[in-house]
């Protein structure tokens, strides 16, 4: 007979606890995904994107360990050199990415370059020599279109060479120079990279 008087109080709980979990998870997502508009944006947050809309803690907690346990510097974009822009934006047009409809001319180093973005952290970035004495259409005359170095964001450019230096690794330049979008950049010569050219890239402040 009390049955009834005794569980609506408990419905009216369970109710209002749901309420407040979910409100709780809904904050911590919002947290979460704000964390992809900095300047330094972590390859595994965007996982947080991937959540369902309904989650549990479980699977809240395991996404903010995985952010926690992420190191400082991340892959930020792969280098393509090409003869045309145009031509191979439309391959990877044709595979789904966007472009930024900004090209960008760097002078300094006689190239073009279109940036698509692969996901939150990484992009692919095309390379259109501007000149035939540029390093880019030197690559292209001796190796032909294809994958030109790898870019990793650094936090801070100037400690990070540094470092390299006293490890022994030759660096291209003695100090960073101004490369795409304004941040200061430096370069692991492939000799000292197992043939690979490494670049190292810190965001403009």
């Amino acid at each position: 007979m009390f049955a009834p008087s005794f569980v609506f109080p408990l419905q009216l709980t369970a109710t209002a606890l749901m309420v407040f979990v979910s409100r709780q998870l809904f904050l911590l997502r919002k947290r979460l995904i704000l964390l992809i508009k900095r300047p330094v944006m972590r390859p595994q947050i965007f996982l947080v994107l991937k959540l369902r809309k309904r989650h549990n803690l479980n699977e809240l907690v395991k996404v903010k360990e995985v952010i926690n346990q992420l190191g400082e510097i991340h892959l930020d974009h792969v280098a393509l050199a090409c003869e045309s822009l145009t031509a191979a934006m439309k391959i990877y047009q044709d595979l789904g990415f966007i472009f930024s409809d900004q090209i960008e001319e760097i002078v300094e180093q006689k190239v073009k370059v279109a940036f698509a973005q692969i996901d939150v952290s990484s992009k692919i970035e095309l390379l259109e020599p501007t000149s035939d004495d540029s390093p880019v259409a030197k690559f292209l005359q001796q190796k032909g279109p294809g994958i030109h170095h790898l870019c990793f964001k650094v936090p801070d450019i100037i400690k990070k060479s540094q470092e390299l230096k006293q490890k022994g690794y030759q660096l291209l330049y003695e100090h960073p120079k101004v490369g795409a979008h304004g941040c200061l950049v430096n370069f692991i010569h492939p000799k000292s990279a197992e043939g690979v050219l490494i670049e190292l890239s810190q965001e403009k402040k």
